[in-house]
């Protein structure tokens, strides 16, 4: 086969106005040979597209219920003693750790207690306490001199009978009370609460079987200092005194007793919290 060749003939001032046009774009070709970064450079960037991304909310926390348990006395004031060394201020003391346990073993609760060891603590330093905390619930403990148990409910103060019940305490510190007349506003909610555990007091002392009179629960209203400024559902409980069999010491009835109140209160209080 025979191919006609063709030779272009350019003068001088053609052949430079043909380089002067053609050589730049044939120098940037053979660039782009020897370079492989120039032609990714000289390509268009891809452009993703945005992927948006909605985080899910943090979940609100919810509250915790919060019970304040005032363990009675404490220090050189140290209530009631009976037989076998049994001292009112250490004994609702061990029962109020008790009845935390007992608390914080059936549900998520927030519990504190107004002293932790043999303390003296002021009524105002024990409403302040509950009331900064926050309570739900507030319970003060003491014993009781016989079988029954006394549950006490704040009597509705007024401004002239305040002064009286605080007495010993504006004495000593120069200041107003600052609580008050708190517990006006929660009597209903304390009334609640007392009757849920008496009822539930109630249960556990008819299921057990004793001789004579059973344990049942007196209710009585009465202005009490520790739960007039308490703003929360708020009792004063006189719990009974342990009673011991012939082959007991009163040691041994004493430990088993605060166990059985710790968990009958523990379930009135829950049940109390439970249906608010």
């Amino acid at each position: 086969m025979m191919f006609n060749k063709k030779v272009l003939v350019l003068n001088s001032s053609e052949r430079k106005k043909y380089l002067r046009h053609t050589l730049p774009a044939v120098l940037a070709f053979l660039m782009c040979l020897w370079s492989p970064a120039g032609v990714v450079a000289q390509e268009e960037e891809e452009v993703l597209p945005t992927l948006e991304i909605t985080l899910p909310a943090a979940p609100t926390p919810v509250p915790v219920p919060v019970v304040v348990i005032d363990p009675g006395h404490g220090g050189k004031n140290t209530g009631m003693s009976v037989p076998e060394h049994v001292v009112e201020k250490e004994y609702v003391l061990e029962l109020a750790r008790e009845l935390k346990k007992a608390l914080q073993s059936k549900a998520r609760v927030a519990v504190f207690l107004t002293r932790k060891r043999d303390i003296p603590v002021s009524v105002l330093e024990r409403t302040t306490l509950a009331n900064r905390k926050a309570a739900d619930v507030f319970v003060s403990l003491h014993l009781s001199d016989d079988s029954r148990m006394y549950l006490y409910i704040n009597h509705h103060v007024d401004e002239k009978n305040v002064a009286q019940l605080y007495a010993d305490e504006i004495e000593k510190n120069a200041y107003i009370v600052p609580w008050d007349l708190a517990q006006n506003e929660q009597r209903k909610k304390s009334k609640q609460l007392g009757k849920i555990i008496s009822k539930t007091w109630n249960e556990y002392t008819s299921s057990v079987k004793t001789k004579g009179q059973e344990a049942r629960v007196e209710l009585v209203t009465a202005p009490i200092a520790v739960l007039t400024g308490i703003r929360a559902a708020a009792l004063l409980l006189e719990v009974p005194l342990p009673k011991k069999k012939a082959d007991e010491t009163m040691e041994t009835a004493g430990e088993a007793a605060k166990q059985e109140v710790a968990r009958n209160l523990a379930r009135g209080i829950l049940r109390y919290l439970a249906g608010r």
